[in-house]
């Protein structure tokens, strides 16, 4: 093969990687701008819903009634299990499959500054409050007691209170003595037992 010949193959396999080079460019350059496109993309609505191989929704995310948005995963019964809340306040409940028992976490608001974790359902279960008020709340099964710990009049009390309303209270508390009707404020150190017409039964010191 002379040298013409070679040259001229030479530029024909030239000009075929040039194509080549040309049309990958094209191809990875339209890849690019896809993706680019597809990522930057807006997807606008008011309710999105997760469905399951039945049809059935496991999980939603939407605007709540209150007019905050609002994610919720249900279980295959269509019960939710997992609800996160902005609005009232900020919120996040957990409730065990086929059961009516939910754990409950609230931050609270601008108009009331307490955080609260909630265990259980009332009547029965535990309330703990943090904030510009500061308390546990036990309750029993149907109302059968109740046991407060609270710091509302400005110290320490537990108060123990069964279906009745009798109560047992262990510090701080507010008492109108029978007789006299002398109101007080206890002490810390005050035990003081109130029957079912919340007048006083019997108190010490």
């Amino acid at each position: 093969m002379d040298i013409n010949a070679r040259v001229e193959k030479l530029e024909r396999e030239n000009r075929r990687m040039k194509k080549i080079g040309i049309v990958a460019a094209v191809v990875v350059s339209t890849l690019i701008i896809g993706g680019q496109a597809k990522t930057n993309k807006v997807v606008e609505a008011n309710e999105f819903r997760l469905l399951d191989a039945s049809r059935k929704v496991r999980a939603l995310l939407s605007m709540s009634v209150s007019g905050g948005p609002e994610l919720t995963f249900n279980d295959a019964s269509g019960d939710f299990v997992v609800a996160l809340s902005t609005t009232p306040s900020p919120s996040l409940t957990l409730r065990p499959i086929g059961t009516g028992e939910s754990v409950y976490l609230h931050a609270g608001t601008t108009e009331s500054p307490n955080a609260s974790l909630g265990l259980g359902l009332p009547p029965n279960g535990v309330l703990m409050v943090a904030g510009s008020h500061n308390a546990i709340e036990m309750f029993g099964s149907a109302g059968t007691f109740r046991v407060n710990l609270d710091e509302d009049l400005g110290g320490p009390r537990i108060a123990v209170t069964d279906k009745e309303g009798y109560s047992l209270n262990l510090g701080r508390v507010d008492v109108e003595f029978p007789g006299t009707g002398q109101n007080e404020r206890t002490s810390a150190a005050s035990l003081v037992l109130f029957g079912k017409d919340k007048k006083v039964m019997w108190s010490a010191p």
